[in-house]
Order: C-alpha cells, then sequence, then structure tokens
C-alpha cells in the first residue's frame, strides 16, 4: 500500500486542492447562467451556485453548511445570510386556510432578482436578511442545532387563526425546542439521536458534544458561533 501510496501521492495533492478552487468558469453549476459564488460543504457531488440557486438547492436540506468564494479563497458563510426562510407551516388540512397567501416570502424566492446579484454594488447579505426580517413580523430568528454545526435560521410561522403553539409547530417539523415558551433554541431531532449514540458508545458529555458542534461550525472562529438568543443556551434546555 505504502508503495502504491509513493506513486501517486503527486496526483493525489493535485486534486485535493483542485478541490479548493472554484470552477475555471465561474458558472453556476446549476442554472448554468448567473456566477456562480456559494458551495456546500455537506452536498454531494460537490457543486458551486449562484445565490437563487444554493437556497433553491437547500429548500429540503436547510441545515447545511455553505462556503462563499471570495478574495481567492472559500470562506464561511450561512444561508441565514442569504435570506434563508425555514417554512414550518403545515401546509395540511389542518388549517384553516386552503392556502397561502402569495406573498413571495417562501423558500427560494424573491420580488426583486436584482437583490441576489454576486458581483457587488449592493447592500451586503447580513444587511439585507436583517431589512428582510424587519418587513416580516411571522419571521423570527432562532437557534437550531443540528449534527451539521449550531445555526442561526429565520423561521416562518402559520399565522393561521387556529394555528398551534410555535412549539407545537416546531415539534411537527421534527425540531425539539429549548423552552415551550416562546422557543428561540430548538435541536434536531437528528442531533438529539447523534448525541445519545455518542454518550452510549463514547462517554461523551454535553459539554464535550456541544464543543465539537462549536468546532464543525466554525472551526477557524469558534467564538462567532451562536449558543441561544435571549438566555436559551443551548447548553441548559428550559421547560
Amino acid at each position: 500500500m505504502l508503495r502504491q501510496y509513493l506513486k501517486v501521492r503527486q496526483s493525489l495533492l493535485f486534486e485535493m486542492m483542485r478541490l479548493e478552487a472554484p470552477p475555471h468558469d465561474r458558472i453556476c453549476t446549476n442554472c448554468q447562467t448567473a456566477r456562480g459564488t456559494y458551495r456546500c460543504k455537506d452536498c454531494f457531488p460537490r457543486n458551486f451556485h449562484c445565490a437563487m440557486c444554493c437556497i433553491s438547492a437547500h429548500s429540503t436540506q436547510p441545515f447545511h453548511r455553505i462556503q462563499k468564494f471570495g478574495d481567492g479563497c472559500f470562506e464561511h458563510s450561512d444561508l441565514d445570510n442569504l435570506g434563508f426562510l425555514l417554512d414550518i407551516r403545515p401546509h395540511t388540512d389542518d388549517c384553516s386556510l386552503n392556502h397561502f397567501p402569495d406573498d413571495g416570502i417562501h423558500t427560494g424566492s424573491t420580488s426583486d432578482d436584482e437583490e441576489w446579484q454576486d458581483d457587488g454594488g449592493l447592500e451586503d447579505e447580513t444587511t439585507k436578511s436583517f431589512k428582510f426580517r424587519q418587513q416580516h413580523s411571522d419571521v423570527d430568528e432562532i437557534v437550531v442545532i443540528a449534527s451539521t454545526g449550531i445555526l442561526k435560521r429565520s423561521v416562518k410561522w402559520c399565522r393561521c387563526p387556529n394555528a398551534p403553539d410555535k412549539y407545537i409547530q416546531l415539534l411537527r417539523s421534527s425540531l425539539f425546542p429549548a423552552t415551550f415558551t416562546n422557543p428561540k433554541t430548538v435541536f434536531t431531532f437528528e442531533v438529539l439521536d447523534h448525541f445519545r449514540l455518542d454518550a452510549l458508545e463514547c462517554n461523551t458529555s454535553a459539554l464535550n458534544f456541544m464543543s465539537k458542534l462549536t468546532r464543525r461550525t466554525n472551526e477557524i472562529f469558534p467564538e462567532t458561533v451562536p449558543v441561544g438568543i435571549n438566555n436559551q443556551s443551548p447548553f441548559h434546555p428550559t421547560g
């Protein structure tokens, strides 16, 4: 095996370095028209998306980690900075409305395509996301503890007259709230199973498990990772 490695080590190194570069044409691999900027660390196969395609591709994978290409390298980014909405409205017969108003506030949609251009001259992503949330009262920001890391997400709640409590809406989306009154921090069912297995097989403590997720979210700057909103710490869920 070692002899085989010595023969191919140069090509291995080249291919691994190649993974850290964008495509030569810098074009979105999905729409093939817009300028690509983002890639996902958790999607397979590797991709290179424009902002709109990145959001659209993650409508069913909302807790993936993305990176943005800039200054010659890929840097940490987040779907929340692009205005991604985690829509947990039930869309079932339980709702008193037969359909939801077409207000342009669902995942992957926007009323102004220019807002999503990646080639400069516009507001930065965080400013656009903040202004967007200010305009819609039924959108709240929460911290999601997932197996992929600790992430901020903007959640769109059901606003029907007979809508269930927020913690019920979260549970129906396989998200366990840290508190049952105005929840701001949630755990995915997957990460709870992940912790249970780690605790059983590796004797991992809750503190060490959260430390691992923090590093997984942003290994270079772990201090920037959110750990809860309004004193709802993910280390100590409250009832």
